[in-house]
């Protein structure tokens, strides 16, 4: 890793993860370390609420600023990390995430709690560069990076939650714009004094105007709908900053979706839960199905008529996949599936 990868990486995360590669390198080997990052305290513009510290680099375009950490400043700073990442790497209920705690502890010989200043050198070093989380196959990002961005997303949190609150006072007011569709759902509570699902919604409130009318024609036009106003998807866009806005809430208007009253509650729509995906056993015929288990598997009449047509199929598909398990792992094509289901598939692989 060389300073270009930090000044030239398009994403803040991987220009992170670069810099803690770099600093977990120093730290490990007790060296001092020169980067082209700087520090920023990552504070809400509002309240001063401050989430942590973070680094990157200075700004879009050459001249950098370098950082320089001497030897022990390096170390003092890896400590540090390691200990926002604990307190910023938060779970729903506040808690430090279970891969922070479970990472810290595998490479600290179990102990998730002790501080990293008591720490050994390479062990911090470990800590930082450590993925933990992930899905499937994707790894996690490192505790290092995950310390560096998780300040930035708390903010984001936290003034999605100011944002929130300042919407239900302007409904409260009656100073709020609303937008056609965007429903919050009211509250129903049955009999008994428990809440069930609501049916019925009212109109969202909106604190500014502007807000209301991106989700008015969000909702209309779907998640691309400000493709057509902006000049990173239409050069030919002629407006920006304030008549930007001004032209947004004019379309909004114009199409008659913007309003000043809450207005009646309605009925939500109901949410269609989506199909699952069909595979080819699926779209065969359950008497092909059928023959193909009493042919091949020696099932009977008699055995078949006691499962389901849904048991059917997946007695055969379980069958298909042990064969497919027996051709390590290579999936039939469609004209192998067809020969198959017909019995006139050649393929030593598939011989019991």
């Amino acid at each position: 890793m060389n300073n270009e990868h930090i000044t030239q990486a398009h994403t803040r995360t991987e220009r992170q993860g670069h810099f803690i590669a770099a600093l977990a390198r120093a730290v490990r080997e007790g060296k001092s370390l020169h980067v082209p990052a700087v520090a920023t305290v990552v504070t809400h513009k509002t309240d001063g609420t401050v989430f942590g510290i973070s680094y990157d680099r200075s700004g879009a375009n050459p001249p950098f600023t370098f950082t320089k950490f001497t030897v022990k400043q390096a170390r003092e700073l890896a400590n540090t990390l390691v200990e926002q990442a604990r307190e910023v790497c938060l779970d729903g209920k506040g808690n430090t995430m279970r891969c922070v705690v479970d990472g810290i502890a595998s490479v600290n010989d179990t102990n998730s709690t002790q501080q990293a200043s008591k720490m050994k050198r390479t062990t911090v070093a470990d800590i930082l560069t450590l993925a933990v989380g992930g899905k499937g196959n994707t790894p996690g990002k490192n505790i290092g990076v995950r310390a560096l961005s998780q300040p930035w997303k708390r903010r984001k949190q936290h003034d999605s939650f100011l944002t929130q609150q300042a919407d239900i006072a302007a409904g409260e007011s009656g100073k709020a714009f609303y937008a056609t569709g965007v429903l919050t759902p009211v509250p129903k509570v049955d009999g008994n004094g428990n809440k069930t699902n609501p049916t019925h919604g009212k109109r969202t409130p909106f604190e500014h105007e502007f807000d209301a009318a991106k989700a008015a024609l969000r909702h209309r036009d779907g998640p691309n709908w400000w493709h057509p106003v902006t000049r990173s998807e239409n050069p030919d866009f002629p407006f920006k900053g304030q008549e930007r806005k001004n032209y947004i809430i004019a379309l909004a208007k114009d199409a008659g979706l913007l309003h000043t009253t809450p207005g009646r509650a309605v009925k939500l729509e109901a949410k269609e839960k989506a199909a699952p995906a069909k595979d080819a056993i699926d779209n065969t015929p359950i008497a092909t199905v059928r023959k193909v288990l009493k042919r091949d598997y020696d099932l009977t009449t008699d055995m078949l008529k006691h499962l389901t047509v849904d048991m059917t199929r997946a007695l055969l598909r379980s069958q298909m996949e042990r064969i497919v398990k027996q051709r390590k792992g290579v999936e039939f094509t469609d004209e192998q599936f067809k020969a198959w289901l017909k019995g006139t598939l050649m393929d030593d692989n598939t011989d019991e």
